[in-house]
């Protein structure tokens, strides 16, 4: 390279770099004016969770957002973060189509789930897990290992870079869970090919009503690639592993809370009882549409469950240009951050907030609170869409679970410890008693 070349490449790569940092100046400078902990160079606020278990590094979480509320700012690395928990700004950042975008976090879950529904159920793939049978142990072991790799990856800015992510414990972890899953859903996609070609005309079966058969999630899938828009088998398996996720660990989740709860408060377990034997009469019938929709009380206890434990206790976004949000200009880039576990726990919203009360979400109550005081899926453009589907099998479980035992926690509230693996997890699992309901026997 000749000495003008050299000069050259050396001025442009210094005019570079003076573009980026007085960029960066910039932004920082209208980041740094929210109020928040101390930062450090390059590595911003990592320091307060380095090395800290997934449980304290979220208490830790929980301690800032609390001191410095409505708007906190923090830096991981040189990116940042603004945490919001009033309902008045969330509503903004969620009802907003500038802020829509998933930040680069989610990037480490592309090679589980791709570009899917999630990143860009068991009945809903038509193919059973098993779970619950204990045949598919290592599958359901494989997602909460990802889950708890995801969020111990966010602590160690190292490991951000694929290279050095895969040559560690750590990623050697991670692409070995996603080998067990990516295997399961293979399987499946190819067997219920092979059903397909086997069942004639599988898709337009005919019920004896003359209705159509309604169509697992899996069959529409291949449906829409049959047909005239192609779909690689990679591409129905981002999104089958997104339901797979998306669709059994969080309402698992919610209806594992839920009984912990119930087993907490004896007065509400025999409300929610009594509401069933209404709806049911001591028959052990099927259930049935209209009896989920009777079940008022225990539709309040898991909306008030919900708001104690959401299943998924915060989502990111990340801002595409500059907008003002509660008096201050972000910067394009700031990745904006909804703690809905901070939010539902607004005293202001929530009177009494730690107390668990079903009455809470009494239509007159509703109605006097902020429309996004309670998100537990979301909200706005981005919400989740399989909400109501969750509510109907939480119900469906739950009436079972009362109908046929009595439940009682070991555990109280003050003696659990939680914490956030993409799924909010108690740290020790759940505790509760099961015994058979003792049923009247008519003489």
């Amino acid at each position: 390279m000749d000495l003008v070349t050299l000069l050259l490449s050396i001025s442009l790569l210094f005019g570079i770099v003076l573009i980026l940092f007085s960029g960066y100046s910039e932004s920082a400078r209208l980041i740094n004016k929210l109020p928040g902990p101390p930062t450090l160079p390059l590595i911003g606020n990592l320091y307060l969770v380095l090395f800290k278990k997934l449980q304290e590094a979220w208490e830790m979480e929980i301690y800032y957002i609390r001191k410095y509320q409505p708007m906190i700012r923090g830096w991981l690395g040189t990116k940042a973060i603004v945490s919001v928990s009033s309902p008045e700004l969330i509503e903004v950042i969620l009802n907003n189509y500038r802020t829509i975008d998933k930040p680069f976090i989610y990037r480490f879950l592309h090679p589980w789930l791709g570009t899917g529904l999630l990143t860009a159920t068991e009945t809903a793939m038509g193919t059973p897990v098993h779970a619950q049978e204990n045949e598919n142990p290592e599958y359901v072991d494989a997602i909460h290992t990802l889950s708890q790799v995801f969020m111990d990856r966010l602590t160690k800015a190292w490991l951000y870079p694929n290279l050095t992510f895969r040559l560690s414990s750590l990623g050697r972890t991670y692409y070995k869970c996603i080998g067990v899953l990516h295997n399961f859903t293979d399987r499946v996609i190819q067997e219920r090919k092979l059903q397909r070609e086997f069942s004639e005309n599988s898709a337009n079966e005919k019920l004896e009503t003359g209705k159509k058969k309604r169509l697992a999630f899996l069959d529409m899938l291949l449906d829409v690639s049959e047909g005239g828009t192609k779909l690689a088998d990679e591409e129905i398996r981002e999104e089958v592993d997104t339901f797979m996720f998306e669709g059994h660990d969080t309402t698992a989740t919610a209806i594992c809370y839920a009984l912990y709860l119930l087993g907490l408060h004896p007065e509400v377990q025999d409300r929610a009882y009594q509401e069933q034997e209404n709806i049911f009469q001591g028959s052990d019938r099927t259930v049935t549409m209209k009896d989920l929709n009777d079940m008022q009380y225990l539709e309040r206890v898991i909306k008030e469950s919900l708001r104690l434990y959401p299943s998924v206790p915060e989502i990111l976004r990340e801002i595409n240009s500059d907008i003002k949000i509660g008096g201050h200009t972000l910067p394009a880039g700031t990745v904006l951050h909804v703690h809905m576990y901070v939010l539902h726990r607004n005293p202001h919203q929530f009177p009494n907030p730690e107390k668990f009360d079903p009455d809470n979400f009494l239509p007159e109550r509703v109605a006097k609170r902020h429309p996004y005081a309670y998100i537990p899926f979301s909200a706005g453009p981005r919400n989740c869409i399989g909400q109501k589907f969750a509510l109907l099998e939480e119900k469906t479980v739950l009436s079972y679970m009362l109908r046929h035992y009595e439940l009682r926690s070991r555990d109280s509230r003050e003696d659990i410890k939680v914490y956030n693996a993409l799924i909010l997890r108690m740290c020790e699992g759940f505790n509760i008693s099961v015994t058979p309901r003792k049923k009247s026997v008519d003489l």
